[in-house]
């Protein structure tokens, strides 16, 4: 019985994920023309960005030290949507070659608009007295710390950017995700574009670079959605009306993102109608027991108020592939949010001034909250990823 419940809801996941599944979505092998575009485009942007006056020293491509740390960080963006939350394939074969490559043209793209020579300004001179005063209250970061990584107390657009993407990175909606990455990379390259200058290299890096991020473009995350749904319910098994229940809940909440209570006991209806005939009050109770059973036993849903009232959430981590990529994913951006909170507490300079009573604490304060809830985030989300 159990192998003709696992057969039934393997088949209905498959026959999901056809209808929602594109053919032509993404890449799934070498053998695709759409590998090579994606290669020669990623490639073509590389070199674009490669002739860059910015990278040019007498002619010759020069990497300097001190952008170093935006591979770093440019890896923590591609990896949190290739690994974490796939939006570009599964991390495998055709598509793992392609997302590794991607990190290169995205590592000089980050450079070229957020390491900028120095500049003579009020703002810089403020950056520069807190360095040093940091350097002679504290310790002197050179001591031990690489010169690529001084850049992040050197540069405070590459600083200020690396605090807010990696807490950025922490949100569990991936919509929100999109958006932060997006929004803090298009400020600095609108700054980068009204100082003028040589632009036509980047900008021709950027719009091949995009073209490729295009057809590579596949939301995998749904496919490992539909993936654990199904190992879950496949390994707990149960009441066959109540399986496919589940399956159907599951299945709209991958749609629509919530469920009402109403919603909720119209499906119950329909499902529970088949069996017999039941009172409301019944049908009621066949809910409350459903969702009880989706919370506890198979961690599918949480309850939470909005707008609509009482509504059913699926479980973030249903979108995520407990895997070694994964953890390489977030290991790296829990480091970075430990490592610029404990040194911005440290630090002797404030936004305001620790004299000011209770006031001169606050931005140490909100700074080490607003990243301890980054932390709590990403722990609680792997959590349980494990799970599953």
């Amino acid at each position: 019985m159990a192998r003709i419940i696992m057969s039934e809801q393997a088949s209905i996941f498959s026959n999901i994920w056809s209808k929602r599944c594109s053919p032509v979505e993404g890449i799934h092998s070498f053998g695709e023309w759409k590998f090579y575009i994606v290669f020669l485009m990623y490639m073509g942007s590389l070199v674009c960005l490669a002739h860059d006056p910015f990278f040019l020293d007498h002619g010759h491509f020069i990497f300097a030290r001190q952008n170093i740390i935006t591979i770093f960080l440019a890896y923590i963006i591609g990896a949190s949507f290739c690994w974490e939350h796939p939006i570009f394939g599964k991390s495998s074969g055709a598509n793992f070659l392609l997302q590794c490559l991607m990190m290169m043209p995205l590592s000089l793209l980050v450079a070229r608009i957020l390491v900028q020579p120095p500049s003579n300004t009020i703002l810089m001179d403020i950056v520069n007295k807190a360095i040093g005063a940091f350097r002679s209250t504290v310790f002197n970061p050179e001591s031990f710390i690489p010169e690529w990584l001084m850049q992040l107390f050197q540069n405070w657009k590459l600083s200020l950017f690396a605090v807010l993407v990696t807490i950025g990175l922490s949100v569990r909606k991936l919509q929100y995700r999109i958006s932060t990455v997006l929004t803090f990379l298009v400020i600095p390259f609108a700054i980068t574009i009204t100082k003028g200058g040589e632009l036509r290299w980047l900008i021709a890096g950027l719009l091949i670079f995009l073209v490729g991020l295009a057809l590579q473009f596949c939301r995998y995350d749904r496919v490992i959605y539909y993936e654990n749904v199904a190992r879950r319910l496949i390994s707990e098994g149960g009441d066959k009306a109540m399986i496919n229940l589940a399956t159907k809940i599951m299945v709209q909440l991958e749609e629509r993102k919530a469920i009402t209570e109403k919603n909720l006991l119209v499906l119950v209806h329909n499902e529970y109608q088949k069996t017999g005939d039941f009172t409301e009050t019944e049908y009621r109770m066949i809910a409350a027991e459903l969702v009880q059973l989706m919370i506890y036993r198979f961690d599918f849903i949480a309850i939470q108020n909005d707008s609509n009232g009482v509504v059913i959430k699926a479980n973030p981590a249903l979108w995520n592939n407990d895997n070694l990529m994964m953890y390489i994913t977030v290991v790296p951006r829990m480091i970075v949010i430990a490592f610029l909170m404990i040194c911005w507490i440290l630090a002797p300079v404030d936004i305001v001034p620790d004299s000011i009573p209770f006031l001169g604490a606050l931005d140490d304060v909100v700074v080490a909250l607003v990243s301890s809830i980054a932390l709590k985030e990403t722990v609680s989300e792997k959590r349980l990823v494990s799970r599953f």
